[in-house]
């Protein structure tokens, strides 16, 4: 996931969000969401929260297509590069 551009969106699910994860993740922008129970096999609870994880990176996938710059925000060079692969709904 650390392979990623900045700005893509990126969802980890583990058991072991619930704690300190810099050393999961580090200094890059993963969204984490707490398993609540281990993921070792799937069971109504397991499913529901994967069925959770898969919808919210779905709507995160989703905007990062649909986002566009406000004018004041293209005036700054940095953000008007645009970024190297764009998410498309036929990569899925």
């Amino acid at each position: 996931m650390q392979a990623l551009p900045l700005g893509v969106p990126k969802l980890l699910v583990s058991s072991l969000a619930s704690g300190d994860v810099r050393s999961l993740v580090g200094a890059m922008d993963i969204s984490i969401m707490y398993s609540v129970v281990d993921l070792t096999s799937l069971n109504v609870v397991t499913e529901r929260i994967l069925s959770n994880a898969a919808a919210a990176i779905a709507t995160m996938a989703h905007a990062y297509n649909d986002f566009e710059l406000s004018p004041r925000a293209r005036l700054h060079p940095y953000l008007t590069q645009e970024p190297p692969d764009r998410l498309s709904a036929s990569s899925y």
